[in-house]
């Protein structure tokens, strides 16, 4: 399933814009997942990013990354900002 990501430094983030009832966002919650990029899974683990800085450089990379979309309004919307989840290797 695509989901949006953004990486900002060594730090790569999500969101969901369905929020905490999101079947994909609770899933990566309850144990290791995997991202697969240029063909390649990798495993990651979920953990949610609570802080204010966190949350801020998820939504200015949003922004500029999919400036364009129909669905940036959704994913910026307050009551989404608390399902950011900060990447890390699993």
């Amino acid at each position: 399933m695509p989901i949006w990501v953004v990486v900002d430094g060594d730090d790569a983030f999500v969101r969901t814009y369905r929020g905490k009832t999101s079947r994909w966002y609770r899933e990566l919650l309850a144990g290791p997942g995997a991202l697969v990029l240029n063909g390649k899974r990798v495993p990651v683990r979920a953990v949610p990013a609570t802080d204010p800085g966190s949350i801020k450089r998820t939504s200015d990379g949003y922004r500029k990354k999919y400036r364009k979309s129909g669905s940036l309004d959704a994913m910026l919307r307050r009551s989404v900002l608390p399902t950011t989840l900060r990447l890390e290797p699993a």
